[in-house]
C-alpha cells in the first residue's frame, strides 16, 4: 500500500532508490483547472506520483508513491520539494508519462524542469503502434494491454462531484494517484518491446520530442481575440437563425425536426440509427447530411445550412474565443499529438483547427478577422495548396498529375479540361472525395445527381489519372497483407480490420502531408527568433506566425522557402513544386 512519506529521511530515502532505477513514470495531480504558463493563474499542481522498479530487487518490484505538496492540508515540507526538484531535474534515465504535455506544464507549475532527452509519453506511444485504439486516455489503455485500471474510489468521486478535485486529501489521494503511476509504468513495459520492434525509439521519436516542445511553445504564447468582432458576429448570426427559425418552421438543431425535413420532406437516406431504430442525426452523420445539402440549391437545404453554419460559428468559434480567454486576453487551446489516425494534430478548447481556409461561408466569412496580433506585430499565413494531393502525385507516380503540378497551372482548371463533359465544380469535389474514400454513392449524394453520372464521372476520372487508382489498390493490398502502410519518414500506419481501398491509400496521403507540415516546421524553430518572429497556430496545412513589423522581409522568405522545399526530407518531393501562398492573416 503506498504511504505518504513522513519525513525527510525517508523521502530521501526512497528517491535515491528512484534516482537509480533505470525507468521512472512520473504523474501529476492538479486542481483542474490550467496549469500551462500564462494560461490560469489558479491553475496549481497539488502533487506527484513516481513510480519504478529499484535495481535494488532487480526490477521485480514495483514501488509507487504520491507525495503531496500543495493540498488543503497535511502537505510535505517546502524541503521535500526542493529536495524532489533536484532528484528529478538530474535523473538520466528514460521519464514515463502518460500525457506528457499535460505533466511537463504541471512539474514545471511547481518549479520542476524534467530532462526530455530520454522521455517516454505512454499517451503517445499507444497511438504510435495502435491508432485504432478507441481511447488513449490511461484506463482504457492500461486495461487493453492487459494492465489495470485506475483506482478511483466512491468517496474520493464524491468529494470531486462536490467540492472539487482540491478538495481531495492526500491521504485519499495517494491510493489513486500512486496507482496512476504504476499502471503508466507497466503500460510502458507492455508496448515498449512493439514499439522499438516497429523502428521508433531512435531519430524518429527525438524528432516528437522537438515537435512535443515546439507544440508546448505555441500554446503557450497564445493568440490575441478581436472581441468587439466577435460580440458583433454573435448578434448578427443570432439575428439570422431567429430569421431562419420564422420562415422554415423546424429547428434544423432538433432531431425530430431533421427527421420531417431530410428524411419525410427531401427524402435523404438514413445514414445511421439510434439505439432505439430511429434516424440518427449524430455528429458523423449531420457531417455527410450538410456535404449533401452542400449540393442542393433548393430553399430548404439552405436554410439548414444556414442556421447549423450559424449554430457551430457562434457556439464553437465566436463565442468559445470570448470565454476561453486565458487572464490575459490571450487564446491558448489545446493540440492534442494523438489526435488523429492520420498523424495530423487535432485542438480543443476552442477547436482552433476548424478555421476554415476559404471564408465563403457568411457564417464564418469574418472567423480569421477575430484574432489579432501583439501591439507592433502582424499575423501572417503561410498556406501549402493542394499538399495532400501533391503527395498522391508522388505516391502514385500518375504523369498526368505530375505534368499538371510541374506546369503550374490551376490543377482543377487542368482537371476540367480534361473532363469538359462534367461540371466545374462537380469535377473538383469529386477529386477531394475520390481521395478521402468516398465511394460512387457517397458522391452521389453530396453532388445531387444519379448514381450512373457519379459512376461515369469516377471513371472519367481514373481514366485521366490511372495511376492513382493503381496506387490505391497496392496501398490496400498491401495494408491487408501486413496490417499496416509506412509513411516517407519511417512511421506506421496501422489497420485493424477490413481496409478499403480508398481508406488506405488516404491515410497515407493525409499522413504524408501532415509529416511534411511537421518537418518544416521543426526547420523553421531552428531558424527564426522567437522574438521577432514565432508560431502560433497550425491549422491543417498551413501556419500562422506572429511576425515583428518591419522584420518582413527577414522571415518570410525564411518561412516560404523551408516550406517550399520539403525535398530536403525525401528526395521524391522534388519532383514537383509544392508552392505556399502568403498573406496576412484574414485578408486572402
Amino acid at each position: 500500500m503506498p504511504l505518504i512519506l513522513p519525513n525527510p529521511q525517508s523521502l530521501c530515502d526512497n528517491l535515491m532508490l528512484a534516482a537509480t532505477a533505470p525507468v521512472l513514470a512520473i504523474d501529476t495531480e492538479g486542481n483542474s483547472k490550467d496549469v500551462r504558463r500564462g494560461a490560469d493563474p489558479e491553475g496549481k499542481t497539488m502533487g506527484i506520483s513516481l513510480a519504478h522498479r529499484p535495481s535494488l530487487f532487480n526490477g521485480e518490484v514495483i514501488v509507487s508513491d504520491y507525495y503531496p505538496f500543495r493540498h488543503k492540508w497535511n502537505n510535505l515540507e517546502p524541503g521535500h520539494l526542493d529536495l524532489m526538484r533536484r532528484v528529478l531535474e538530474s535523473y538520466d534515465g528514460q521519464i514515463v508519462m502518460h500525457n506528457a504535455k499535460h505533466d511537463i506544464a504541471a512539474l514545471r507549475n511547481l518549479g520542476i524542469e524534467v530532462p526530455t532527452k530520454n522521455l517516454f509519453c505512454t499517451m503517445l506511444g499507444v497511438t504510435w503502434v495502435n491508432e485504432e485504439l478507441p481511447s488513449k486516455a490511461l484506463d482504457y489503455a492500461s486495461k487493453a494491454y492487459g494492465g489495470e485500471p485506475k483506482n478511483r474510489s466512491k468517496e474520493m468521486q464524491r468529494i470531486i462531484d462536490v467540492w472539487g478535485w482540491e478538495y481531495v486529501p492526500p491521504e485519499m489521494m495517494t491510493e489513486y494517484a500512486a496507482n496512476d503511476a504504476k499502471i503508466t509504468l507497466e503500460l510502458r513495459d507492455n508496448i515498449w518491446g512493439t514499439f522499438k520492434a516497429e523502428g521508433y525509439a531512435g531519430p524518429l521519436w527525438e524528432r516528437e520530442l522537438r515537435w512535443l516542445d515546439l507544440v508546448m511553445r505555441m500554446e503557450a504564447r497564445g493568440i490575441g481575440v478581436n472581441n468587439s468582432l466577435c460580440e458583433q458576429q454573435i448578434e448578427v448570426g443570432s439575428k439570422v437563425q431567429a430569421e431562419v427559425l420564422l420562415t422554415l418552421k423546424h429547428n434544423p438543431l432538433s432531431n425530430k425536426d431533421l427527421n420531417k425535413l431530410l428524411i419525410q420532406e427531401m427524402k435523404l437516406p438514413i445514414l445511421g440509427y439510434t439505439d432505439t431504430g430511429a434516424p440518427s442525426f449524430a455528429k458523423k452523420y449531420m457531417e455527410e447530411y450538410e456535404q449533401i445539402l452542400e449540393g442542393r440549391n433548393d430553399t430548404t437545404a439552405q436554410q439548414i445550412l444556414t442556421y447549423r453554419g450559424w449554430n457551430k460559428a457562434i457556439s464553437s468559434s465566436y463565442m468559445a474565443y470570448l470565454e476561453k480567454q486565458s487572464p490575459d486576453g490571450f487564446l491558448r487551446c489545446n493540440y492534442k499529438l494523438h489526435g488523429t489516425k492520420q498523424i495530423r494534430l487535432s485542438c480543443e478548447k476552442p477547436n482552433l483547427q476548424q478555421i476554415p481556409q476559404e471564408s465563403s461561408k457568411p457564417w464564418n466569412g469574418q472567423m480569421k478577422k477575430a484574432f489579432k496580433a501583439r501591439p507592433g506585430f502582424t499575423l501572417w499565413e503561410f498556406d501549402y495548396g493542394q499538399l495532400e494531393m501533391r503527395v498522391a502525385a508522388i505516391y502514385s507516380q500518375d504523369p498526368t498529375l505530375i505534368r499538371a503540378f510541374k506546369s503550374g497551372v490551376s490543377l482543377f482548371k487542368d482537371m476540367h479540361s480534361r473532363m469538359p463533359q462534367w461540371d466545374y465544380n462537380h469535377v473538383k469535389r469529386n477529386s477531394y472525395a475520390t481521395l478521402y474514400g468516398a465511394g460512387v454513392d457517397k458522391v452521389a449524394l453530396i453532388l445531387n445527381i444519379s448514381y450512373d453520372n457519379a459512376a461515369s464521372m469516377r471513371m472519367d476520372f481514373y481514366n485521366t489519372y490511372p495511376n492513382l487508382r493503381m496506387a490505391a489498390s497496392k496501398a490496400s493490398n498491401i495494408a491487408k497483407k501486413r496490417g499496416y502502410l509506412n509513411m516517407w519518414t519511417g512511421r506506421r500506419r496501422h489497420f485493424d480490420g477490413v481496409v478499403s481501398t480508398h481508406k488506405a491509400f488516404n491515410s497515407i496521403c493525409q499522413g504524408g502531408g501532415a509529416e511534411i507540415v511537421k518537418s518544416a516546421a521543426l526547420d523553421i524553430d531552428e531558424q527564426i527568433d522567437w522574438e521577432e518572429c514565432s508560431l502560433l497556430l497550425q491549422i491543417h496545412d498551413a501556419f500562422v506566425f506572429e511576425i515583428a513589423n518591419g522584420t518582413e522581409d527577414k522571415w518570410i522568405p525564411i518561412i516560404q522557402q523551408t516550406m517550399e522545399t520539403p525535398g530536403r526530407y525525401n528526395g521524391a518531393f522534388s519532383q514537383i513544386p509544392f508552392p505556399v501562398d502568403v498573406h496576412k492573416f484574414g485578408e486572402k
